[in-house]
């Protein structure tokens, strides 16, 4: 069963790994492979600020996290082995709930307009395309 909850120091390996996989990495704007360091430095932005809030999903394993910043920008990101199994379709029903409870009406997200997989799936969970950004769609979903 899928568990989410908040990002603990001991699950940064388990997420480079995951974010270095070819599938997940070719559509981060970071460099390439991306190292522990810059790992460290997202999850020290979230102990000190709280934000963005930061969960990890986890079976029996960590299999990907997700994000959710103040202003309701939304990512996620999956083990490649785990995605299409319903996991990022939980995650994002999550978030909803997460960020309904923080007082906000509305999420937004920024992907690839090469990534057909991933556009995909944020149509199927009501995203919307509202604007092009360079290289990148802009979805949102009212919540």
């Amino acid at each position: 069963m899928l568990t989410i909850r908040e990002i603990r120091e001991k699950d940064l390996d388990r997420l480079l790994e995951i974010i270095n996989q070819p599938s997940v990495i070719r559509y981060m704007p970071l460099e390439k492979p991306v190292k522990r360091e810059k790992i460290e430095k997202w999850y020290q932005s979230f102990i000190v600020f709280r934000w963005p809030a930061i969960f990890v999903l986890e079976l029996d394993r960590v299999i990907g996290t997700c994000t959710l910043s103040e202003n309701g920008k939304v990512t996620i990101w999956v083990d490649e082995r785990e995605q299409r199994k319903g996991h990022g379709t939980k995650a994002i029903e999550w978030l909803k709930d997460y960020a309904k409870k923080k007082g906000m009406s509305q999420l937004w997200l920024e992907c690839f307009k090469d990534n057909a997989t991933a556009i995909d799936f944020y149509h199927k969970v009501g995203f919307k395309d509202t604007a092009e950004k360079q290289e990148n769609i802009i979805m949102e979903m009212q919540i």
